[in-house]
């Protein structure tokens, strides 16, 4: 039983889901090379998901489980990438965020925008599930929810992963590896893109 997936629009849901993504993300290749100490991990990541979930609202939209179990957040086509405007807008909370990591953390973000592809998609930017509810077809039903939502638009989803055991999931959900990468001096990502419904 997964629960009612539902659009999240009340921000006073934000710091829950934060910290629900925050631990579904504990042990994620790319979060644990931004920020390699675990225990500083766990402290900074509730506020980065909470800052992710206010640059991707206005420019997408968010998904949970009504249960707060797992959430997904989705970026527009032409709103993959962060503006520059944003993220001055959003400075303080970034710097906050990401402490004297936001140097490695600027340098992985700007691979992973280079491997984005061409034209309009939308994109699926964060998929978590709390680690103690894993398996029980949230994450699935997180996915099928926003893709419905967009299957009108006529237009591919991306997304990519630096855990090796999500491409199969993901495949199983109509998404391809489009590329194999390595992040300088990172992890190993893969890039992962689903056609456009026909």
């Amino acid at each position: 039983m997964t629960g009612l997936i539902e659009p999240v629009q009340d921000e006073r849901r934000w710091p829950e889901i934060a910290a629900t993504l925050a631990r579904a993300f504990g042990d994620d290749p790319a979060f644990s090379h931004i920020f390699p100490d675990a225990q500083i991990r766990a402290a900074r990541l509730p506020r980065l998901f909470e800052l992710f979930l206010r640059t991707d609202a206005p420019d997408g939209f968010v998904l949970a489980s009504a249960d707060g179990a797992g959430a997904s957040l989705w970026r527009a086509p032409g709103k993959a990438h962060v503006s520059t405007l944003t993220m001055l807008r959003h400075a303080p909370a970034l710097i906050g965020a990401f402490g004297m990591a936001l140097p490695r953390a600027l340098t992985l973000g700007n691979e992973v925008d280079a491997h984005h592809p061409k034209g309009r998609y939308w994109y699926l930017h964060v998929l978590g599930c709390d680690p103690a509810r894993q398996g029980q077809g949230i994450g699935a039903a997180l996915v099928c929810a926003g893709l419905d939502r967009i299957e009108r638009d006529g237009l591919p989803c991306y997304l990519e992963t630096a855990t090796a055991s999500n491409v199969g999931f993901y495949e199983r959900l109509g998404f391809a590896v489009t590329q194999e990468w390595q992040a300088p001096k990172g992890p190993m990502l893969w890039s992962m893109l689903r056609p456009a419904a026909v």
